[in-house]
């Protein structure tokens, strides 16, 4: 069978004009996107003969440039142990202004919450770098809940629990103003065995980050001053039996702390417990918290992350 090869090269996507042209010669005539040969060259590309480059297909290879071929941003989800991550700019759950939930954005659905309208924090736009955060109102009636779970008792192990956040509690040994829950999970009598961090230090009183696994068993952050309404990184961390205090990249650590915290059936507060106590009187941006091994560099991946997100 014979095909016409104007069909041909009309399937192709070229004008029989422009291909008689260039077939030729008649370098009088100038085709648009060709040469003065016509063929497929290095110089001047034909754009309808010439290789042209390949369409993003999405998917990653060698050759072209694709979307899939890209390196994802890092984020706390490529940490190992990863128990619970909380962002204020996402999954916030609002009813006339006041937050219902706080979804966990690791797969353990370890979402905070409070269902009583008259005890949710707010949450407020635009605060840090353009960033939403969830704020509380340091007079002993806000604060989010975390049921226990698993992936929340660290046992004797290893943890880390990291967070953005700012407060401006006045340092006191008052337990409804003087110091704010940033992260409690603790038996509820004494010696309130669980892992336990407060904006500021009850017992001295001071504005150091207090963090604590036991009455007794507890070491402050090397630096003071925390209360000052500005945003700061911090958190505390357990590698073998040392328990670390983290305050804006300076870290101060004591020993022997091996106690098992892992207080079970105890449920976690976040600005404020459910009775009034510890109460917050400020904002949370983002909490990470990991079950396991928080290594150094990874440590440090983590606080370059934070600290470039909110430009701290």
């Amino acid at each position: 069978m014979r095909i016409s090869s104007s069909l041909f090269i009309t399937a192709l996507g070229v004008s029989t004009t422009a291909v008689f042209v260039a077939c030729t010669g008649d370098t009088s005539t100038v085709v648009p996107g060709a040469d003065s040969g016509g063929g497929a060259d290095t110089s001047t590309a034909d754009a309808p003969v010439d290789a042209l480059p390949a369409p993003d297909t999405g998917i990653a290879d060698s050759n072209v440039a694709d979307t899939a071929d890209a390196t994802p941003p890092w984020t706390p989800a490529a940490l190992n142990g990863l128990s619970a991550w909380f962002d204020g700019n996402k999954d916030v759950s609002v009813a006339n202004g006041t937050v219902q939930n706080w979804k966990d954005q690791s797969s353990n659905n370890n979402n905070a919450f409070n269902l009583t309208p008259a005890n949710q924090p707010t949450t407020v736009g635009n605060v840090v770098n353009g960033r939403s955060v969830i704020r509380f109102d340091g007079a002993g009636k806000q604060w989010l809940n975390v049921f226990d779970a698993a992936t929340l008792q660290f046992g004797t192990g290893d943890f880390a629990i990291v967070e953005v956040m700012a407060y401006t509690n006045v340092a006191s040994s008052s337990g409804t103003t003087g110091y704010g829950a940033l992260w409690v999970k603790t038996q509820p009598q004494a010696p309130y065995t669980g892992p336990a961090m407060f904006g500021n230090d009850p017992t001295v009183p001071s504005s150091a980050i207090r963090t604590q696994l036991k009455l007794g068993l507890s070491v402050d952050s090397s630096k003071t001053g925390y209360n000052d309404g500005s945003f700061h990184i911090v958190g505390m961390r357990r590698t073998g039996t040392t328990l670390e205090a983290r305050g804006d990249g300076t870290s101060n650590t004591t020993a022997n702390a091996s106690t098992d915290v892992s207080a079970v059936a105890s449920d976690i507060w976040i600005g404020g417990r459910g009775n009034g106590a510890q109460a917050l009187k400020g904002d949370i941006a983002e909490i990470v918290v990991v079950k396991g091994t928080l290594s150094d560099p990874n440590l440090a991946t983590l606080e370059g992350y934070l600290k470039a997100k909110y430009a701290l």
